[in-house]
């Protein structure tokens, strides 16, 4: 009994500590909240993400910072127009920190054959909930997200468990005049993170 409580207590520190260590997966964009089997902290958010220009016009850069007292090894970020990711991360295929991904694509890619295969008997679950929820109410809309006109590159996520002391990405703003809102996931480990903190305004002319 004890060394099955070891192995499993093991096995849960290895779980945090390898938690999405190649970044975010597109699976949590709604809430921006890893699943590393702890909560998320609930004490104030630590980090600073910071913007160099407030007021933009469409199309302009915008340099995006994330700093804070202490490094931290993962990250999310989408600049929103309520819930949804709007704009484009300009991210090189070379960069060593930093990738993007397609938050709220309609179809998404995965190339590990274990995720595939984990990611289809999810969705196969929520498709089995999804039409018995619509046999007695008409809830489509307020479960699911539509996400047939989301942009590519809408978000930026760590590439590695590498620690940052600070990050700067750049982010294209989208056409539409009005105020968004970057909001930011960031986790100093895979134990400790702070989810989808609404953060800096940027305001489109």
């Amino acid at each position: 009994m004890v060394s099955a409580t070891v192995f499993v207590t093991l096995s849960m520190m290895v779980a945090m500590a390898t938690a999405y260590s190649g970044g975010a997966p597109e699976d949590v964009c709604v809430d921006m909240t890893p699943k590393h089997s702890v909560d998320p902290q609930k004490s104030a958010f630590p980090y600073k993400i910071t913007t160099d220009h407030e007021t933009v016009k469409a199309g302009d850069k915008v340099k995006i910072t994330i700093s804070g007292p202490k490094p931290f090894k993962g990250f999310l970020l989408q600049v929103r127009d309520g819930k949804e990711a709007v704009g484009k991360f300009n991210v090189d295929d070379s960069d060593k920190y930093v990738k993007t991904i397609n938050c709220f694509s309609k179809k998404q890619v995965f190339h590990d054959p274990l995720e595939k295969h984990i990611n289809y008997m999810i969705r196969q679950s929520i498709n089995l909930f999804h039409s018995i929820v619509n046999k007695i109410f008409p809830l489509k809309h307020m479960f699911f997200y539509n996400g047939n006109k989301a942009s590519k590159h809408n978000a930026a996520t760590h590439k590695n468990s590498a620690e940052k002391e600070s990050l700067t990405l750049e982010w294209v703003a989208p056409e539409a005049a009005k105020s968004y809102t970057v909001h930011a996931t960031v986790a100093e480990n895979g134990g400790v993170f702070w989810a989808n903190h609404a953060t800096a305004k940027i305001t489109v002319q």
